[in-house]
């Protein structure tokens, strides 16, 4: 009986230290409460950044990429995870292999469309104009500073990181599909 006992708070001890949520469920990550610090307003600027003009080389030539975003909805996301399978602790908060990480974030959906030009020495060539994308935007945190935006389109994808009130980045992109074929 006594080894059956020792077993038991053996595995309760494996258990708490390799998924701490499990039995304490998501902490927040503000001390304030854990309430969101931005609304829709706040997110729908954030999606509006986006709007601008990006230099990529290309096949080893310049590209410009203009972007024209507009959001569509906001859903916050309590304890939503980063990667993988729902767990008991959080009611939607997910696991990432066994550690507890729960993480407050909040998406917007955003749609638009994506021009792609080639810069050359005579002159501008439009290489695709006005591609319907459509992605989401995504901030990971209880403060609003900066967020993370996927586009897809039909072929291709683009991905920015942008500040809020700043500057958004091209973080990755797969725009050869827009590309003309070559000879």
């Amino acid at each position: 009986m006594r080894t059956c006992r020792w077993y038991s708070l053996g595995a309760f001890a494996v258990a708490s230290l390799l998924n701490p949520g499990y039995f304490a469920g998501c902490v927040s990550s503000s001390a304030e409460g854990g309430r969101f610090k931005y609304g829709a307003a706040e997110m729908s600027e954030l999606a509006r950044g986006a709007n601008d003009s990006y230099e990529l080389e290309l096949r080893g030539e310049t590209y410009r990429v203009d972007l024209d975003i507009e959001p569509s909805a906001v859903h916050a996301a309590r304890g939503a995870g980063l990667f993988g399978r729902t767990v008991h602790a959080c009611g939607d908060r997910r696991l990432i292999a066994t550690a507890s990480a729960c993480v407050d974030s909040s998406s917007m959906a955003v749609a638009g469309t994506l021009s792609l030009s080639r810069l050359r020495a005579e002159g501008e060539e439009i290489v695709a104009r006005e591609v319907p994308v459509e992605g989401l935007l995504m901030v990971h945190s209880l403060v609003l500073s900066q967020g993370e935006m996927d586009l897809k389109f039909d072929g291709g994808r683009l991905s920015l990181i942008g500040q809020y009130r700043g500057a958004y980045e091209l973080s990755s992109h797969q725009l050869e599909s827009l590309l003309p074929s070559q000879p």
